[in-house]
């Protein structure tokens, strides 16, 4: 039987993380749940006690926000296996059109664009 990892901080209870634990459920597909804190430099420590129990996994599915991309670099890195990621998140989107934190055509715009990139 294939073992899943769900690694992240995310939410169980956001509408886009309940929908893929729901079809993991009901499609009886056998995971266990990691969940590391959003902030704080414990989320280190924590992220690494981890590591021994996701390796016996086959795959790691991370599931996060915006901190996602740095988190999937580092699974793949440290538990050496497989990784199925929610890509559907873009950081421009969000940060220049959603929340209007950087003006569109600006250097912060541009390196918002070349992260999801």
């Amino acid at each position: 039987m294939t073992r899943l990892a769900i690694v992240g901080d995310y939410d169980s209870n956001y509408i886009r993380n309940d929908v893929i634990l729901t079809g993991l459920k009901s499609n009886q597909v056998d995971f266990i749940e990691y969940k590391i804190p959003r902030s704080g430099f414990n989320r280190f420590f924590i992220f690494f006690k981890y590591r021994e129990e996701v390796k016996k996994s086959d795959y790691v599915l991370v599931l996060s926000s915006d901190s996602s991309r740095p988190l999937v670099i580092l699974c793949r890195i440290f538990f050496g296996k497989k990784i199925i990621w929610d890509a559907f998140y873009s950081l421009y989107d969000s940060w220049v059109n959603d929340r209007r934190l950087a003006a569109p055509r600006s250097l912060k715009a541009y390196y918002y664009w070349f992260l999801d990139w």
